[in-house]
C-alpha cells in the first residue's frame, strides 16, 4: 500500500503501480525507481482510485486481472472522473490475448504490455506514453 507521504513534494514523474501481486509490484517499482521515476505501489484498485484523485500521478500501470474491481473496470472509473480522466493507463497483464489487446483502447488504456515483460520494453512504453500525454501537475 502506498503511503500518502510517498507522493508529496515530488518533482519527477509520478507513476502508480496497481497490481495485487506484491512480487510484480515490487519488481516494477524497483525498475521505475532505477529509471528515475517516482513510483508507488497500490494493491487494491479501489484504493488506487482514491489515491489517484488526491495525488494525480502522471501515469498508472495496472494489472487486468485482480480480485474485486478488475483493471478494465478500474480504468473505466478513472476515465469517468473529470479529475483523473487525463491520467494515462498502461495495462501490464499476463492475459495478452487478441481480445484484450483489441479492447485496450475501448477501456481507455494508452498501451498494453504483456507479462512476463522485458524491462526495456516496459520503460520504452512508459516513456512513449508520458511523452504523448501532457499531464497537469497537482
Amino acid at each position: 500500500m502506498a503511503a500518502s507521504g510517498e507522493w508529496r513534494d515530488l518533482d519527477g514523474r509520478r507513476i502508480m503501480v496497481v497490481d495485487d501481486d506484491p512480487v510484480i509490484s515490487t519488481l516494477v517499482v524497483r525498475l521505475l525507481r532505477s529509471a528515475g521515476y517516482k513510483p508507488a505501489a497500490v494493491q487494491s484498485p479501489d484504493e488506487a482510485l482514491q489515491i489517484a484523485e488526491a495525488f494525480l500521478p502522471d501515469l498508472i500501470i495496472s494489472d487486468l486481472q485482480m480480485p474485486g474491481l478488475d483493471g478494465a473496470q478500474f480504468c473505466d472509473l478513472l476515465k469517468s472522473s473529470p479529475v483523473t480522466r487525463h491520467i494515462p493507463v498502461v495495462f501490464l497483464s499476463g492475459h495478452a490475448n487478441s481480445r484484450n489487446l483489441q479492447l485496450t483502447t475501448l477501456w481507455g488504456s494508452a498501451a498494453f504490455v504483456a507479462k512476463p515483460f522485458q524491462s526495456d520494453r516496459l520503460l520504452e512504453t512508459i516513456h512513449t506514453v508520458l511523452k504523448a500525454h501532457s499531464c497537469p501537475r497537482s
